[in-house]
């Protein structure tokens, strides 16, 4: 008997191998189909033998049906040759390359079929694909069914973990998933965002902004209908669903919800009375969408029963199966109809209200959204140095969070204080963190106290205003500010080194050298890294008659007819050409000139008041004539080193103009040249000298008065004012101011 068995097994596996190889030939055999042409023929087959080897099956049971695709490619091919009259023979390489897309493309699927074939998910007999076009097309969408299948079965467990069942019962289950992977899972043949595995899933961004979930599964509904799972979306301040999705992600509201449960019940009584479970199974066989049409019969037969008071047979044995009792007891034929629509109307409000009810009790103890943990755990990950971030809720269930950061500049050394601009400061910063690729929101001078400091405020943007993942986003944002500020503080530290504003070790020598010749008449401060030794020259003014009677404080309108004051109207013209720049420069090239030209009598007439010290005295030094600057700040009370002329004053800052004279050094100076300076303002320092070149900007500034600006002023407002003739100490000191100019 072994040698018999042993025989038999032998002839079974040879028989095997005949099949196989009978097969092959077949193959080989119907892939030259039609070709005549011997290298034609040569090349088909060569790809066939391709195809043949890679036969998953063990048995080429796909070789025929890849030898007829082949086949047909290579026909369609030839019949374009020929359209085009050109030779075969010509287009052998052309013919062989594009078999060899076909061959590759079966070869890289036909694995992949074998495989869906064997677990069902695709059809099993290959021979019902026409093309291998189809076939291909077929094969992708299988494998995402596959690739789907496998993945929600790896997230089984998980999912399972992380998902509340709030109910279940023998007509629905509801539940409530806790994560995406819970989402996904029980959000399967859906095509909500939240349980979405192929594009982007947004449930963790809805969970974060308070949104929760529940999932109604209707046992009773066919599984493709679009009922068959809905999505209730609660929100915080709402206590039913604030909106409802059906499987296609429509949103239908509660409405919707209750047309789930009147048609799960329907089914539920129609497999009970009308038709069981395997009776259904094999009508399913022969008649795909039965169940589709058993729906559609229901939803006639509904609104006969509610628009023609006319009660389906088959509908009455449904509700009666549901335990609706339509006895004569209970009903005459008469009102049935409306006893059987109000007592399953009643069956599904009941059942409505036990889905939306239930879902509504657990989400109220149950709220989503993040918590305060979830907030710092992200922003204790960033470990963030420099950088604040502020979350806090503004609404039930919103969040609203910012971020910032400051800069103090208190201690840094060598800055001088008294030559920084705060508005500059702020601006100095935001350049830095600019520079920096740092985009704050709000830049602002935050000093006071005597303390220098700049705040900067980031404000959530796009794709960071709400959610956890919103505020993951915007602390990585954060995080990179962070990351980023000792470089941003570094360059707003050499911005105030280029505007002088923390002087260099030369500067610092020369800025203590001038501080320490302790000036009667000059200050001496750093301004945008240059050194100025400036001086306040306030000058009286002869003003016109018109100006030197009535009311000094002048307002724009104070006439009866609401009119501009004519005086105010003067003044203002005044004020501006006593600031323009042309009649500025002129006094300031005189005063230079008389410096220079008349330096040695200014010596002799200081040398006779005070005396000089000896090296002064017997040589005269250079008058630095690049480095005077002259202008003019206004009335006196807008521009003082608060230092007084002791002269007594009985008028308002009308008749006092402030200009000033200035010497800037800028650190680049040879040592000669900075001698000369030194010089230079130690002589004109002096009481006496100093107080002749004041008196002489007063006569060039009167004399310019007097020639062009009064009658400028006055024909602006001419026949407008009446002149008071006055009588005061002024009237008398023009021609002292002429003649000490000349």
């Amino acid at each position: 008997m072994e040698k018999f068995f042993e025989k038999y097994r032998d002839f079974l596996e040879n028989a095997d191998l005949l099949l196989i190889e009978g097969r092959k030939d077949v193959a080989l055999s119907r892939a030259v189909r039609g070709v005549k042409n011997q290298a034609v023929k040569e090349i088909v087959e060569e790809e066939m033998q391709l195809l043949l080897s890679v036969d998953p099956s063990g048995k080429q049971k796909y070789a025929n049906w890849m030898a007829n695709q082949l086949n047909m490619d290579l026909h369609r091919q030839l019949k374009n040759i020929n359209k085009e009259g050109f030779a075969v023979m010509d287009y052998l390489d052309s013919v062989k390359a594009g078999l060899r897309l076909t061959v590759d493309t079966l070869k890289a699927s036909v694995v992949k079929y074998h495989k869906l074939a064997e677990r069902n998910l695709i059809e099993k007999d290959i021979n019902k694909f026409e093309t291998y076009q189809d076939w291909n097309t077929k094969i992708h969408y299988a494998m995402r069914e596959l690739e789907e299948k496998e993945k929600m079965k790896a997230m089984s467990k998980q999912a399972k973990s992380e998902t509340d069942e709030i109910e279940s019962n023998e007509d629905y289950m509801i539940v409530r998933p806790r994560s995406k992977e819970g989402s996904c899972y029980f959000g399967q043949g859906t095509k909500w965002c939240i349980s979405a595995t192929q594009s982007q899933n947004y449930f963790d961004s809805y969970t974060s902004e308070g949104k929760g979930f529940y999932f109604a599964f209707f046992h009773h509904l066919p599984h493709d209908d679009t009922m068959k799972k809905m999505a209730l979306v609660f929100e915080p301040g709402y206590e039913e669903p604030s909106e409802v999705y059906d499987r296609p992600d429509d949103e239908v509201g509660i409405d919707g919800l209750r047309d789930a449960v009147s048609m799960n019940l329907l089914f539920k009584g129609f497999y009970g009375s009308v038709m069981d479970g395997k009776a259904v199974k094999k009508r399913l066989k022969v008649q795909e969408d039965f169940l589709s049409t058993i729906a559609e019969s229901f939803e006639t037969a509904m609104v006969e029963l509610r628009e023609e008071d006319a009660l389906d047979p088959t509908l009455k044995q449904v509700f009666e199966e549901l335990g609706i009792d339509l006895g004569p007891e209970s009903t005459n034929e008469e009102n049935m109809p409306s006893h059987a629509e109000e007592a399953f109307d009643e069956l599904v409000s009941e059942q409505l209200w036990d889905i939306s009810g239930t879902a509504a009790h657990h989400w109220g103890e149950n709220p989503a959204g993040p918590t305060d943990e979830d907030f710092q755990s992200i922003v204790d990950a960033a470990e963030l140095s420099n950088v604040y971030v502020n979350w806090d809720e503004y609404d039930e269930g919103r969040m609203y969070w910012d971020g910032g950061m400051s800069f103090d500049f208190s201690n840094v050394d060598d800055l001088v204080e008294d030559a920084v601009d705060t508005d500059e400061l702020a601006g100095l910063v935001h350049s830095a963190l600019d520079a920096n690729s740092i985009y704050p929101d709000d830049v602002e001078d935050n000093s006071w106290g005597g303390d220098l400091a700049v705040n900067i405020r980031f404000n959530p943007g796009y794709g960071e205003e709400s959610g956890l993942e919103g505020f993951q986003s915007f602390v990585e944002r954060m995080q990179e500010a962070d990351q980023a500020y000792e470089a941003s503080y570094k360059g707003v530290i050499e911005a105030m080194k280029e505007k002088g504003w923390i002087p260099g070790e030369s500067m610092k020598a020369l800025l203590e050298k001038f501080n320490e010749m302790k000036f009667q008449n000059f200050d001496v401060d750093l301004e945008d890294g240059t050194i100025e030794v400036s001086s306040r020259l306030h000058v009286r003014l002869l003003l016109p008659e018109e100006l030197r009677s009535g009311d000094k404080r002048l307002s724009a309108y104070n006439r009866e007819d609401g009119g501009i004051d004519p005086r105010k109207a003067m003044w203002d013209k005044i004020v501006e050409d006593l600031k323009n720049y042309d009649y500025v420069n002129q006094i300031r090239e005189q005063i230079i000139a008389r410096i220079k030209n008349g330096f040695d009598k200014a010596m002799e007439i200081a040398s006779s008041q005070t005396k000089l010290p000896l090296d002064e005295g017997k040589r005269l030094p250079d008058v630095p004539e690049y480095k005077i600057a002259f202008g003019t700040m206004g009335p006196k009370s807008q521009g003082s080193i608060n230092r007084s002329d002791n002269r007594s004053e009985k008028y308002t800052i009308s008749d006092t103009f402030t200009y000033w004279l200035d010497v800037n050094i800028e650190g680049e100076e040879t040592e000669e040249e900075i001698k000369t300076i030194q010089r230079f303002l130690r002589i004109i320092d002096k009481k006496e000298l100093f107080e002749k070149i004041r008196q002489h900007v007063e006569g060039l500034v009167n004399n310019q008065m007097q020639k062009i600006i009064i009658p400028a002023a006055r024909e602006l407002v001419k026949d407008k004012i009446e002149v008071e003739k006055t009588t005061d100490e002024l009237s008398s000191l023009f021609e002292g101011w002429r003649k000490f100019i000349q």
